[in-house]
């Protein structure tokens, strides 16, 4: 699911997620989300790499 749409459940995986990077930092997170505030999560996460991604449109193709 995006990180966006985020609620108890999603905020406390992300809290346990910080938790174990910090303890394998080999392990590589990924979070995706269209409308994510990257500060935010850099901030709680601290620096790391950003991969932006621009959208490829609908993926029904055009419906006319």
């Amino acid at each position: 699911d995006e990180v966006h749409e985020r609620d108890g459940l999603t905020d406390f995986l992300l809290t346990k997620m910080r938790d174990v990077l910090q303890r394998i930092p080999t392990l590589k997170l990924i979070l995706s989300s269209a409308a994510l505030d990257i500060n935010l999560f850099l901030q709680y996460f601290g620096s790391c790499p950003v991969i932006h991604r621009e959208s490829c449109g609908s993926l029904l193709g055009n419906q006319s």
